[in-house]
């Protein structure tokens, strides 16, 4: 065995120590970006209270809060949306770009038990009513008792009730008074985040005939909208708000939303759906030339935040006053408003077409790209992150 095989032989065992290392990190930091972190808080009236997941490679921080209140929860550090391509080429993503990757906090009012700090802060009323039997005297006849006559007596009485006091306590059920006024927040365009879907295709002729091929770019896309909420309400009884744009983005793009959304619950109210995007085109390959044709999609997700407040007004437990109802204490309709609030996702989808360029070669140049007296394709499909104009690559760009 020659020098030079040893030493060849020492560096193919060393890059497969290297590599197996490599294999084992990833591994490692797969496990570890797989585990989600989560955490709820409250405050000290208990009237409300958030919860949160993290995605992977976020810690869930939460805090309760000091009396009313409201208690905070939030994911730190920046979610794993793919390990491997960061592990292999760390691309760099402005904080600002994550910011439609976030997860959310939830924070949910209790209406009843709310309503319930706010009376217990009120003078007592007269609940009830707790009566006895009082002796007064006597009632007295004479009877005979034999030969003789004697007194017979019995106990004189009367009720007597004295008011039970405390405090009144509201009650199922719920009632909603007018329509929810809602607040739609206009969106900052300039830290919208997007992903250029892109297809390049490169024809290298190096025939003396122009040559004829069809363009073809095929994506899958998620578009829609769906609701997650931030704040919200609970109770018994379903508490709706209509929420609805319309945006006109860029020239005749728009962003559009109009649903009944549900106040007094947590989960997200999905209106997504799956659609297989195309596009073909004809593509003339001159000859003796480099035909590039260059063809993407814009997809955006565009966060629309609203929020609002909500007049409730609830049942109020059996009392002797003969109060019925909340608003009898709380007149003002300010005394009884409660707060919502969430954020509506919309993704739409801007297509830019590109006109094929050419440019002529030598036969020197076709010899040296091995490409001489035949037609060389190249297939290159792409992602691109881009933050307030400045983008980068998310995905390895692959010759296929």
């Amino acid at each position: 065995m020659t020098l030079c095989q040893v030493r060849c032989e020492r560096m193919k065992g060393g890059h497969v120590k290297s590599l197996f290392l490599l294999v084992v990190l990833f591994l490692s930091l797969v496990g570890v970006a797989h585990a989600q972190s989560s955490c709820t808080a409250t405050n000290d009236n208990g009237d409300q209270n958030c919860s949160i997941t993290c995605r992977p490679g976020q810690s869930a921080s939460c805090a309760n809060g000091t009396g009313s209140s409201t208690p905070s929860c939030e994911c730190r550090g920046y979610a794993d949306e793919n390990l491997l391509e960061r592990f292999f080429s760390t691309p760099k993503v402005s904080p600002a770009g994550l910011s439609a990757f976030s997860s959310s906090s939830i924070s949910q009012t209790n209406v009843l038990a709310n309503v319930n700090l706010k009376l217990a802060t009120l003078r007592d009323y007269a609940l009830g009513q707790s009566c006895s039997k009082v002796v007064i005297g006597e009632y007295c006849r004479i009877r005979r008792c034999g030969p003789e006559w004697c007194d017979i007596c019995v106990p004189r009485t009367r009720t007597e009730c004295n008011p039970i006091m405390g405090k009144l306590t509201a009650s199922d059920p719920v009632s909603v008074l007018g329509d929810p006024k809602v607040t739609i927040a206009f969106p900052n365009w300039a830290d919208i985040p997007s992903r250029i879907l892109g297809f390049k295709v490169t024809y290298v002729n190096c025939t003396p005939l122009e040559q004829s091929f069809t363009f073809e770019h095929t994506r899958q896309v998620r578009l829609g909208s769906k609701v997650t909420k931030t704040k919200t309400l609970q109770t018994n009884t379903s508490v709706n708000a209509k929420i609805g744009f319309d945006f006109i983005v860029k020239g005749d793009s728009t962003i559009s939303f109009s649903q009944t959304v549900g106040l007094n619950s947590a989960e997200e109210q999905n209106y997504e759906f799956t659609e297989t995007i195309r596009y073909s085109n004809p593509v003339k390959a001159e000859a003796m030339g480099v035909t590039e044709t260059n063809h993407w999609w814009v997809h955006r997700t565009v966060p629309v935040k609203f929020s609002g407040t909500v007049e409730l007004d609830t049942a109020i437990s059996s009392n002797a006053e003969g109060i019925r109802n909340l608003s009898a204490v709380f007149p003002s309709s300010a005394d009884r408003v409660f707060d919502f609030a969430g954020v509506v996702d919309n993704s739409d989808l801007v297509e830019a077409l590109t006109v094929p360029v050419y440019k002529k070669m030598t036969v020197a140049q076709c010899e040296g790209m091995k490409a001489n007296g035949q037609v060389l394709v190249q297939r290159e499909p792409y992602v691109q992150s881009c933050v307030g104009g400045k983008c980068t690559s998310v995905t390895p760009r692959t010759i296929q």
